[in-house]
């Protein structure tokens, strides 16, 4: 038998008593609920690390942007004006 069937089959010992729950310190307390009020409709919770990331992958895109867009503005300028 594989550890991993092991640790499976006890899934009682994982699962905490409200007395352990009541015996957390209040700040892993105020974490576990922030968690939960992360949670989306699929029943997936969002961590605040992935939360971070998906903001930083998004500064990162509005900043790549910003550079398309100045760039684009500079040519235009730049750029001899036709006359007729």
């Amino acid at each position: 038998m594989l550890l991993t069937e092991v640790w499976f089959m006890d899934t009682k010992s994982i699962c905490p008593t409200v007395d352990e729950l009541n015996a957390l310190p209040s700040k892993v307390k105020r974490y576990i609920r922030d968690l939960e009020m992360r949670i989306n409709q699929n029943g997936q919770a969002l961590t605040i690390m992935q939360l971070r990331e998906e903001r930083d992958l998004l500064h990162q895109r509005v900043d790549e942007l910003e550079a398309r867009i100045a760039l684009q503005e500079r040519e235009y300028l730049e750029a001899p004006i036709e006359t007729d």
